[in-house]
């Protein structure tokens, strides 16, 4: 298929708009392409590691992904993280620069390029629905609304305010590794151990990169993992809640109750009772 807009001829290998849903933990492999990208959260959060560098992106953020980049994703222990993208060639591209010199009457500088900027929320909504228009549309028109769309990409990269600075590598490092539940069951001492930092210097990193205290961030780990057991095994609750390393019954249910909204008993009632056939 091949797109035409007046002057403007792309193949359809020359751009694809994509939506991707980050649904656990994991992160995906590490890589580069050959072409360009932007990608906007829609939902949910991640950590975006780019060119050895960590940072966290958040609903609203317009980020800009240039060939030599290496880049993966992992999402944050929140709820699905939900990301739309469009990759273009460098055919593309170039013809991007040539519209928007004509269009604002100055020259894009690649090399002084912000790459990653906060959107005004109408701003995000439009460049949402144009690229659900692109991904859905496919015909004539789709060449003029590509240009266009990357073009104001440009002009958010070049006028709106820059995103957060990326988390430091030696936090996401250490939050990935509290993951495990060998260290997250030695709690505090384990990711002070880790960071590598005074216990207020992490705990102010924690507050600024991730709204949350290192003990809240460590029981957040050990309620995931007591809800992973109740609703993928048969072991009792309170099996489930020494393994995830809590002591405390009445602080768990609460600790609990707090998360997920309903007792732990009521979770293994909802979550195990199909997979078991139990009566709990």
């Amino acid at each position: 298929m091949t797109t035409i807009y007046g002057r403007y001829l792309f193949d359809a290998s020359e751009f694809h708009v994509a939506e991707t849903v980050l649904d656990d933990t994991s992160q995906t492999v590490r890589h580069n392409h050959d072409f360009y990208e932007f990608f906007i959260l829609k939902s949910g959060a991640m950590r975006h590691l780019i060119n050895e560098k960590a940072e966290m992106l958040y609903p609203g953020v317009l980020h800009f992904v240039e060939p030599s980049d290496i880049h993966c994703f992992a999402k944050v222990k929140t709820s699905a993280a939900h990301m739309v993208n469009l990759a273009f060639s460098k055919n593309v591209y170039s013809r991007v620069l040539a519209s928007y010199e004509a269009l604002f009457g100055q020259k894009i500088c690649l090399k002084t390029l912000v790459r990653c900027v906060r959107l005004p929320g109408a701003l995000c909504q439009q460049l949402l629905s144009r690229m659900e228009f692109i991904k859905g549309k496919g015909d004539a028109f789709s060449g003029g609304l590509l240009i266009g769309l990357l073009c104001d990409v440009l002009w958010a990269l070049n006028h709106c305010e820059g995103a957060s600075p990326p988390v430091p590598i030696w936090l996401q490092q250490a939050r990935t590794a509290m993951e495990k539940r060998e260290n997250f069951l030695c709690g505090l001492p384990r990711l002070i151990e880790l960071s590598g930092k005074s216990q207020e210097h992490l705990n102010r990193m924690m507050k600024h990169y991730f709204g949350q205290t290192p003990t809240a961030f460590i029981n957040e780990l050990k309620l995931e993992y007591a809800a992973k057991l109740l609703s993928e095994t048969s072991k009792q609750v309170l099996d489930c809640m020494y393994e995830a390393g809590f002591s405390n019954v009445s602080y768990f249910n609460q600790r609990f109750q707090e998360k997920y909204h309903m007792p732990p008993s009521r979770y293994r009632a909802q979550n195990n009772l199909v997979l078991f056939g139990m009566n709990v």
